[in-house]
């Protein structure tokens, strides 16, 4: 909300959709459509969207919904642009980034200590697909107990899982990026249905019309920061602008660098100067609507 009333302030119609799954720290292919029928309501206002055309400001994982939205014909058209902080383009890639911290770039591999938020969110959204109510309250004991100590064992809390709750745990607590593609498929089965609608690498993402901001930390640990880079790549040649944050960005927060020292001359100035980039080009979106 805080961010909706800076681009209100800066001149911007701003709708900020109140999606129940978010709340819920579930993923939901129903997602984009919410987000589809947001940007259709503000679209037909005149008085907010001139010429019937609008833009979508995503964050994170909603990234993803928000370009599945932009796709759907109805309003395919009247996307003039995205702008996308710390998205994905492969999501079950993305998976196997916050549950083991491991990602690949230019054949090579690194890794980042992962952002427990990730495995949390795997665990709330299999909730759906589960049938033992149960689970519930095992998964928010588990999340409960960790948030004391983060190094507290779970294993009886775990021994307590149903059948399909187990393969969602093993899978969130895998730290071996070479097991995951087999521990993915452990998923049950409407879940991965699910995930597949939501993973844009499975979209033909060439139809698009809107123009990508990509702004991505190369810190980042929740989503990896390539998959800016891949997710540019998806697109017509052109259609897509990617900026890399060093230390000013984590995954969607910024950092305050401290002025005058010798990293701030040389990694924080250069960073300031890719987001002030973002937002000159944000705003001449602005004006182009003007």
């Amino acid at each position: 909300m805080a961010f909706a009333t800076t681009l209100a302030r800066a001149g911007f119609a701003v709708l900020a959709p109140d999606l129940p799954g978010y709340r819920e720290l579930r993923i939901r292919p129903a997602d984009a459509q919410e987000i589809a029928d947001a940007f259709t309501w503000i679209a037909r206002r005149p008085e907010l969207s001139p010429e019937g055309r609008a833009g979508m400001f995503a964050f994170s994982y909603s990234v993803g919904p928000a370009l599945l939205a932009a796709l759907q014909d109805d309003i395919r058209e009247q996307v003039r642009f995205v702008v996308g902080v710390g998205g994905y383009h492969d999501l079950p890639r993305a998976m196997r980034f916050f549950t083991t911290g491991w990602f690949e770039h230019d054949g090579q591999w690194q890794r980042i200590t992962p952002d427990d938020t990730g495995r949390m969110v795997l665990a709330y959204s299999s909730l759906d697909y589960l049938a033992d109510d149960a689970d519930r309250e095992v998964f928010d004991r588990m999340v409960e107990r960790r948030m004391r100590d983060p190094g507290a064992d779970l294993s009886n809390l775990a021994a307590q899982l149903s059948e399909g709750a187990s393969a969602v745990y093993a899978l969130a607590v895998n730290d071996d990026p070479a097991k995951f593609d087999e521990l993915f498929m452990r998923l049950p089965e409407r879940m991965r249905a699910d995930i597949g609608q939501l993973d844009l690498a499975r979209h033909d993402l060439g139809p698009l019309k809107a123009r990508l901001i990509l702004v991505h930390g190369r810190s980042d640990n929740l989503i990896p920061w390539p998959e800016s880079l891949a997710l540019a790549t998806a697109v017509p040649q052109g259609q897509a602008r990617v900026f890399l944050i060093g230390r000013a960005l984590g995954h969607v927060e910024l950092s305050a660098p401290r002025a005058f020292t010798w990293r701030f001359w040389r990694e924080d100035l250069p960073d300031l100067w890719r987001l002030w980039r973002v937002i000159d080009l944000l705003l001449a979106e602005r004006e182009a609507d003007a």
